[in-house]
């Protein structure tokens, strides 16, 4: 199972539709009524690099279990179709691009680093936090 969408099944119609305008105008994406897309951030931000840093510093800042999806960290986009599949989710993501990852890995100013150093931050803090706790 590839469970990697993201549902707006419980947001109010008004709220999900803003929502997923704002993620897949195209609807290229969208499955499930209209309830859930399947996009990558690339994708979702027309691989701006200072949006896509945007969202990985709030989702790394928040008091919570942090998900990346395999190629998230190196900015790969979405497959392009034609015509949509019934279930996105199972071709969404494609196959890792492992040239672009080197490359990434790299490059000091890279996504694949800024995420990398945002980490490391997290981590630091968490363990801070544990020791003050413990004292």
């Amino acid at each position: 199972n590839n469970h990697d969408d993201i549902s707006f099944r419980f947001n109010p119609p008004e709220e999900r539709d803003v929502l997923l305008n704002f993620l897949d105008p195209e609807e290229k994406y969208t499955f499930k009524r209209n309830k859930t897309v399947a996009i990558r951030l690339a994708t979702a931000f027309q691989n701006n690099p200072e949006l896509i840093k945007k969202a990985f510093d709030l989702l790394l800042n928040l008091p919570t279990v942090p998900v990346i999806y395999y190629g998230e960290e190196v900015g790969m986009k979405n497959i392009a179709f034609e015509e949509p599949p019934f279930d996105m989710r199972r071709y969404t993501r494609g196959r890792f691009d492992w040239k672009m990852a080197q490359d990434k890995v790299n490059d000091p100013n890279s996504l694949y680093n800024f995420i990398r150093q945002k980490i490391k931050q997290r981590n630091f803090s968490s363990a801070t936090e544990n020791a003050k706790i413990s004292q």
